[in-house]
């Protein structure tokens, strides 16, 4: 029997005979067009006694959830009436059954600010925003430290009913200087500071203290860790960690009101999955044969004294690991396989260089290898250069080598195809038809209402796509049939509870094959399920030998057919259980769809698209 699946899918109950003796609902209503993204009127009614919460999306509306009470209007009213857009605003009473059902549980959520934990739970902007006290970041720097940038999750109801957690991260105005600001200048966004218990509230003219803006730092990301299994503390800090105790908070306050169940998946296939060790043993003779088929290069285009010495450890690593025997050089050989070591990004930006990782080589392999990376994880950083170059060398060959295409036993061609867009944001529709013996083809394919060609369908399908470029690729399959691949907003989540319960118990021996069964299905290897006549799909991380941290979430990605077309794509699954494209981890789409997006870099390069 299988193991349930959780998603991200929710289901809730609301009852409407205990909650409102409890809750009402307020609905404040601008005669403008929306809100001002700096109004206080998204802040102000927290200040009012008996306001547990506040819900703003977008639009003209704000919904404010307030402990059931007399007066309750009349004290809303006169917090709003101090503020600048008060003459703007209607005020009126709403029944919770008439509330968005996902905007009333989103409500809820958010009353659980004044939940006293660990965790930090703040209701701003309308919003739901947590964070730990170990993600705050600080600035040091001579005399001066303090406080820089507070990362927090978003707990976000959908309207499709799905949970959304977003990184969010709040940055001291005090790094002005080094913020990004697009049409939306300083001035416009509000500001809020610490409180008194370490958690975030809207700053007020009294306030002293430098605030923070939801914004971040030029060219920085902030990073949670989906999942953490080394200890209880590091699970607490991770995204399933908030999650856990939200649904924990949330159940807790509200047990005899209001209840959420994640919705789960009990019947669905898997594909068998070897370790990363394995399969990287097994992909050895692959790339040995390769090497040795095709003149190998490592060219040296920083050439001092570091950079010598690395090119030798690259040789020496290619030479263990595969058994490869290599020249060293300053310039490109056009009948090679072609290892560039040059500097990373950043320090030909800081020195107004040149980054030769721009320049094209139209008709020979070339992968470049920085500097720094290698110095950071030297064999990771070979390996990936080297599956890369013989991606490029598969391009240029017209022909799969790194897997036996032949054994999926395909009779006729099986096409794929993407779109780009190119500098000027014009869309470009690119094609791989592969034949049943791995040789291919790649054309750019367009829409043409005058001809009968044979993509035009898929082209249609591409141009006639409204909703947010969620078409990760079209697959194409013999006979005609087409199957479309989408994003789902769906990701797959383990057994939070059970999870929880081990590590705080002291027990972290989580990864072992039974745990992994019991605990961890829903991250783990390649599973595809069907479900109101469409497919979905997941490829997870490997199971065997998995670390501690898992940085990313398991989104699942749903086929569609066009039109009658029939869904094949399950014989398809077995193309995400390669390590070639992830180096170490396997692709969520199949790996064709990296052939053709290494295309399109290849021609951006050449400056052709």
């Amino acid at each position: 029997m299988n193991t349930p699946i959780q998603t991200n899918e929710i289901k809730y109950t609301f009852d409407f005979d205990k909650l409102p003796q409890c809750y009402e609902v307020y609905k404040i209503t601008t005669t403008e067009k929306h809100f001002s993204a700096s109004s206080y009127m998204f802040d102000s009614p927290l200040l009012c006694d008996g306001v547990c919460s506040l819900v703003y999306e977008s639009g003209r509306s704000i919904f404010v959830l307030m402990e059931k009470g007399i007066g309750n209007k009349h004290n809303l009213r006169d917090t709003l009436s101090s503020l600048s857009d008060f003459s703007s605003i209607t005020l009126l009473v709403e029944s919770l059954s008439s509330v968005p059902q996902y905007l009333l549980l989103q409500l809820l959520l958010n009353s659980l600010g004044t939940y006293s934990t660990l965790l930090k739970v703040n209701n701003l902007t309308g919003h739901l925003y947590c964070f730990h006290p170990k993600w705050v970041q600080h600035f040091k720097k001579s005399n001066e430290s303090f406080v820089s940038k507070i990362p927090t999750l978003e707990v976000r109801i959908s309207p499709e009913n799905k949970l959304v957690l977003n990184v969010r991260t709040f940055t001291s105005v005090k790094l002005k200087r080094i913020i990004k600001f697009g049409k939306k200048p300083f001035e416009s966004y509000p500001q809020y500071v610490f409180s008194a218990k370490n958690t975030l509230r809207r700053k007020l003219k009294q306030d002293t203290d430098s605030g923070f803006i939801l914004r971040q730092t030029d060219g920085d990301k902030t990073d949670i860790p989906f999942l953490n299994l080394q200890s209880y503390e590091e699970f607490c800090k991770s995204k399933m960690g908030v999650l856990c105790e939200i649904l924990d908070a949330f159940h807790a306050k509200f047990k005899e009101t209001a209840r959420i169940e994640l919705q789960t998946i009990r019947e669905y296939a898997s594909v068998a999955v070897k370790s990363s060790s394995k399969m990287l043993k097994e992909i050895k003779p692959i790339v040995h044969a390769y090497l040795l088929k095709n003149k190998v290069k490592i060219v040296d285009c920083i050439g001092n004294e570091d950079s010598k010495v690395c090119c030798q450890k690259i040789i020496g690593i290619l030479k263990s690991e595969y058994g490869a025997e290599i020249r060293c050089g300053r310039r490109i050989d056009r009948s090679a396989l072609n290892i560039c070591l040059i500097h990373n990004a950043e320090y030909y930006k800081r020195y107004e260089m040149d980054d030769p990782h721009d320049k094209g080589h139209d008709g020979v392999a070339v992968q470049h290898i920085t500097l720094e990376d290698f110095l950071f994880d030297a064999v990771y950083a070979v390996r990936t250069v080297v599956q890369e170059l013989l991606i490029k060398q598969d391009l240029l060959s017209k022909k799969i080598n790194l897997y036996d295409w032949a054994s999926l036993n395909f009779e006729n061609k099986i096409a794929f195809m993407i779109s780009c867009s190119d500098e000027n944001e014009i869309s470009h529709y690119f094609c791989m038809e592969i034949a049943p013996d791995g040789t291919f083809s790649i054309t750019e394919k367009q829409l043409n209402l005058f001809e009968c060609e044979e993509y035009a369908e898929c082209v249609d399908i591409f141009e006639n796509d409204r909703s947010e470029k969620s078409i990760r690729g079209i697959v194409k399959f013999p006979g005609g049939e087409i199957n479309i691949i989408r994003d789902s907003m769906l990701f797959t989540i383990p057994q939070l509870e059970l999870i929880k319960n081990k590590l705080q118990s002291g027990d972290t021996y989580l990864r072992n094959r039974e745990a992994r069964n019991s605990l961890l299905t829903a991250i783990l290897d390649i599973k595809g399920y069907s479900k109101d006549n469409k497919m979905y799909y997941f490829a997870g991380i490997i199971g065997e030998g998995m670390q501690t941290k898992i940085d990313c979430a398991v989104n699942i990605r749903e086929i569609q057919s066009f039109k009658n077309s029939k869904l094949f794509f399950e014989r398809l699954l077995p193309l995400m259980n390669v390590i070639f494209v992830r180096n170490g981890q396997l692709t969520v789409i199949p790996f064709p769809f990296k052939y053709l997006r290494e295309y399109v870099k290849l021609r951006k390069s050449q400056k052709i698209l």
